[in-house]
């Protein structure tokens, strides 16, 4: 680096055999020519040429050699992976912290039938509109009492099967 004109005029020198066309074959030189082989071979020279000049203490030169080493070492240390979780037989989840401790509510304790459920709502809407029909019809009270018992009698013959 202490001669930068001769420096800068070696990447510019022709080293391959092919012309340029429209060029004279006979340049050596061209300015659009940019070889930089030489110029970063020479900054390697210089570069190793300042770190051996302070070889003389061997102390520094051990501690130079230790930091090397802790870099090469960090540069090439393997991530920890966990080589059980690929392929699925690890199952991977987030915590939320709003439905820690949440309990779903439990499906219904007696198993009934689809029948069965279809029943109950028949007869609970349908003595619903005949209480309804009965009252605004004004039909005598005997007759409402008998649709609430009909009603109450089918709603304890599905829960007793």
């Amino acid at each position: 680096m202490r001669d930068k004109y001769r420096l800068v005029k070696r990447t510019q020198l022709k080293r391959s055999d092919v012309d340029r066309i429209g060029s004279d074959a006979e340049i050596t030189y061209d300015v659009e020519i940019f070889d930089d082989d030489d110029f970063y071979q020479q900054l390697l020279k210089d570069i190793i040429e300042k770190k051996t000049a302070q070889i003389d203490d061997p102390v520094y030169m051990s501690r130079r050699w230790l930091e090397i080493e802790n870099l090469r070492q960090k540069r090439s240390k393997k991530k920890k992976v966990d080589t059980k979780a690929s392929k699925g037989r690890r199952i991977r989840y987030l915590v939320i912290p709003q439905l820690v401790n949440y309990y779903p509510s439990m499906p219904e304790s007696v198993s009934w039938s689809h029948e069965m459920r279809n029943q109950l709502m028949k007869s609970l809407f349908v003595s619903d509109s005949q209480i309804y029909l009965c009252i605004h019809e004004k039909l005598p009270v005997n007759v409402t009492v008998i649709v609430v018992y009909n009603f109450t009698r089918e709603f304890f013959d599905i829960f007793s099967k």
